[in-house]
């Protein structure tokens, strides 16, 4: 390994020897000094594992920096230490009482002359020098963590290294049948060599902060190599043909990337090239590459192990089956191809699957999350062309008298532009819709109050667009609907609160009548309401009038909302609409603050049909008509 020191002239006098393990590197000058002991830990969850066992980061170096008041820090002496063929070593230190310090770590092994550790004056850093690693080499791996604290006395504490880098392994299950293939022996395995290319990596990582930078200028292509031996691959019957470490950002900066994988047989000739579009890379992870790769080059599927313990994260899917398999499994997946799927998808256990751009076309099926599972898709695009107006949904979350569902869909596009219903939310269920877009015939989101006694949702809905004739009915006892910073675009209504509660806020309500007659304006004002969306036309829908049904109560809170009424010929329909269940306790109440009042467009305002069990903003309004 390469060191750099800076040389400070503020720490000539303060800088002790450099330390091995049990040894002591203290700050002189002082006499107010305490002994702080540090345990340095490897990970000890692989050792039972050749490749990343921890035991090849045999060597540690330390830096220890002061801080001062204002979290500027200053180096003030480095140290070593040695692992000795154990995944802990320990390191005491003098330093001054009353002072906070920063002690930065870095295990590796002494022979990987492709890192440098710089211990600069106000921070470290470590740079990758890809020209000099190699695939299939376990020295390659390597650890680092900061520890902080302030020294108030002897005392002990302990400092676990993990990896920077996400761990990419390639394996195969069809060597065997290649060998035979190529006409060689029973029990004969051809000598298969691998190269692999990754597009621009990061080079450098802020040992302090952790944040890695400087991508490499080219893509970094890693030579062939045999396939390494007596090595066990990560996901049981296949065998490993590649092994390479790559550097990371932090969790929320580990963009994924391209990789490339060459192989050839044993006279050199190349074998069909696999390309993996977009593979997910994490710092700490393995990403496991496999499949029959010397003889069915589209039968790849990439598993993104966290912390090298169980593979539960990311497994990608490329086929209907395996998109079948991995919601009856669990655990988090992302695609790697659109998908058109032939049967409904039920999930049986907590599933988060990443469409990675793509699109899953379910045709005239549906996705239903039952069994108080929870169930997220994100990045991609869901669609259904079923043509049943009679309560098929695309998506259903919620079951009859089981525990609490939930569906998260978040940056997701949704399409259901001849079904009624795009998301149907039944019983104890949850939704949350993040930077989404809902696209539906009738209705954007809908709750079923066939039996309200049993409905009990919270519904968040966050960034995201709902069109269709009537994009939001909720109209459940038990309902509690949140939406912030969203636009709702329909053509009758665009939010009917039947029942339950809503706070509304920052959002736009749009209803755009063209093509309806000013006669439309006057549907519902003089007869009762029927089931579903035959009520009266608004921007919001508030509260119910019938005989029997829908007997509860409403509560909606508006805060800076946009009650849009769109090409309109007058101002005939409302911006938003009220008629109270005349019960006790069944009534409407409405919080509208002056911006809400004040961007009310199009239409004439806010409209109370019976003034009877309605309050706005507290208050009785004292008439029926606009308010």
């Amino acid at each position: 390994m390469k060191k750099t020191f800076y040389s400070l002239l503020t720490a000539v006098a303060l800088l002790g020897a450099t330390s091995c393990s049990n040894d002591e590197a203290t700050l002189k000058g002082t006499s107010d000094e305490a002994t702080v002991t540090i345990t340095a830990e490897l990970p000890a969850f692989a050792q039972s594992r050749a490749f990343s066992d921890g035991l090849s980061a045999d060597d540690l170096s330390y830096g220890v920096y002061e801080v001062a008041e204002d979290g500027s820090t200053t180096l003030r002496f480095t140290g070593e230490s040695s692992f000795g063929n154990s995944l802990s070593t320990t390191v005491n230190l003098r330093l001054i009482t009353g002072k906070t310090y920063d002690v930065v770590f870095w295990a590796q092994n002494a022979a990987a002359d492709c890192y440098t550790v710089t211990w600069g004056e106000t921070s470290p850093t470590m740079k990758v020098d890809y020209a000099k690693a190699a695939l299939n080499n376990d020295n390659f791996d390597a650890f680092f963590t900061k520890i902080s604290f302030t020294v108030t006395a002897d005392m002990s504490t302990s400092a676990v290294l993990t990896r920077p880098f996400s761990q990419i392994n390639v394996g195969t299950n069809d060597l065997v049948a290649y060998s035979k293939a190529l006409g060689m022996a029973d029990g004969e395995i051809a000598e298969i060599t691998t190269a692999m290319t990754v597009k621009t990596p990061y080079t450098m990582l802020d040992l302090s902060t952790g944040e890695a930078s400087e991508p490499n200028a080219t893509d970094v292509v890693f030579e062939a190599k045999a396939r390494p031996e007596n090595e066990v691959f990560p996901i049981s019957g296949y065998e490993y043909l590649a092994m390479a470490y790559v550097l990371q950002g932090l969790d929320d900066d580990s963009p994924n990337a391209d990789i490339v994988l060459e192989f050839a047989d044993p006279a050199g000739n190349p074998i069909q090239p696999i390309t993996v579009a977009q593979a997910p890379l994490e710092r700490n992870y393995r990403t496991n590459i496999y499949g029959s790769l010397l003889t069915s080059a589209t039968s790849v599927t990439v598993t993104k192990d966290p912390e090298y313990l169980t593979p539960d994260h990311n497994i990608l899917i490329s086929t209907p089956a395996e998109l079948t398999a991995a919601i009856n499994a669990g655990g988090e997946y992302t695609l790697v191809n659109d998908l058109n799927v032939s049967t409904n998808l039920v999930p049986q256990a907590n599933t988060s699957i990443d469409l990675n751009g793509h699109s899953l076309n379910m045709g005239t099926k549906r996705l239903a999350v039952y069994n108080g599972l929870t169930v997220k898709f994100s990045n991609g695009t869901i669609s259904n062309s079923h043509t049943s107006y009679s309560g098929q949904t695309a998506l259903k979350v919620g079951n009859k008298e089981q525990d609490k569902s939930t569906l998260i869909l978040e940056d997701v596009t949704v399409n259901t532009p001849n079904n009624l219903s795009a998301i149907g939310i039944d019983y104890k269920s949850d939704l949350t819709l993040k930077n989404c877009d809902i696209k539906s015939y009738g209705y954007a989101v809908a709750t079923n109050a066939s039996t309200p006694d049993l409905e009990d949702h919270d519904i968040i809905i966050d960034g995201s667009t709902l069109s269709g004739i009537s994009p939001v009915l909720l109209n459940t006892p038990n309902t509690r609907l949140t939406m912030t910073n969203s636009t709702v675009n329909g053509s009758n209504h665009g939010v009917i609160m039947r029942g339950g509660s809503a706070k509304i806020s920052d959002c736009e309500l749009n209803v755009d009548v063209d093509g309806h007659g000013t006669d439309w304006s006057d549907l519902y004002s003089d007869v009762l309401w029927a089931d579903g969306n035959r009520v009266k036309l608004a921007a919001i829908v508030m509260g119910n009038r019938t005989k029997s049904a829908y007997r509860y109560p409403t509560d909606v809170t508006l805060e800076n909302v946009k009650l849009n009424i769109v090409n309109a010929s007058d101002n005939s329909f409302p911006n938003a609409y009220i008629w109270a269940n005349p019960e006790e306790g069944n009534g409407v109440s409405l919080t509208i603050d002056d911006a809400t009042k004040s961007q009310m467009s199009g239409g004439k305002g806010l409209e109370v049909g019976n003034v009877e069990n309605v309050l706005i903003n507290g208050a009785a309004p004292t008439q029926a008509g606009v308010q």
